[in-house]
């Protein structure tokens, strides 16, 4: 996924490596989802700071290397995660003065610290022609004779070389008997040519259901014969085309 899609980490992800999190958070009134908000700027913008400004590659202008075009690698997602835990104790330790909270706030700064130099000596992940995560799609019914059940939905956006960006929030549509599934993909990107729909009758056991590419704008019907349910799961987003470990980042046309 890329930076700017949805949260990379969630609460669930912090309680993984910090059991007592939960109970920290509820007996001092934190709100983790902010935390995580806010530790994303930061991070983002310790990122930016990295960033050369635009220069002349000899061919015309160099485009400025934005959050857009950075994938969420692992070590990146765990510079996220340490940072966020880090914001919340050193919350936590003010509130109470606690040393207790002052030792944990200690040990998750150090742990950020040492995310963020094994980001840059690894290589921030970065991708040239960025595709956004998609939007919740528009589900709709009309007639047909598809099963009658709940579908649940996906959808993404492809570039024109073919890269699929992060898929979008499930979505799920009640359809009764003599009507089918439509689904329409919302707000499409400037540079995306294509999308893909996947679908199923469970969140988490959803199949691409188109054969060919989708065009933005076009709608996907369900067939009468029902769904697929073998092949291709939804994606993760797009991988790193490249991996920068230069102190300042540019990505060059």
């Amino acid at each position: 996924m890329l930076f700017t899609d949805n949260p990379a980490i969630a609460i669930e992800d912090l309680a993984d490596y910090e059991t007592a999190v939960l109970d920290t958070a509820h007996i001092e009134g934190i709100n983790l989802t902010v935390k995580i908000r806010l530790a994303t700027n930061e991070v983002g913008l310790q990122l930016q700071s990295q960033f050369t400004p635009l220069a002349n590659n000899g061919s015309g202008i160099s485009p400025l290397l934005t959050l857009s075009n950075i994938v969420v690698t692992p070590p990146l997602r765990l510079w996220l995660l340490f940072h966020t835990l880090e914001l919340v104790y050193r919350d936590a330790y003010f509130s109470q003065l606690n040393d207790r909270y002052q030792a944990k706030w200690n040990e998750y700064k150090d742990l950020s610290t040492s995310a963020e130099a094994l980001l840059f000596q690894i290589g921030v992940g970065t991708v040239a022609d960025p595709i956004p995560q998609a939007v919740h799609p528009a589900l709709s019914l009309v007639s047909g004779t598809l099963a009658p059940a709940k579908y649940f939905v996906e959808v993404s956006w492809k570039n024109v070389t073919g890269q699929e960006g992060s898929p979008s929030e499930t979505t799920a549509l009640d359809v009764p008997a003599g009507s089918t599934l439509q689904v329409q993909a919302l707000s499409p990107p400037s540079n995306a040519v294509s999308w893909n729909v996947y679908a199923g009758v469970t969140p988490d056991a959803l199949f691409l259901q188109n054969t060919g590419p989708l065009t933005p704008g076009a709608g996907w019907t369900a067939p009468s014969s029902g769904l697929t349910t073998t092949g291709q799961q939804p994606g993760t987003g797009q991988p790193p085309t490249f991996l920068s470990t230069q102190p300042r980042i540019l990505l060059r046309g």
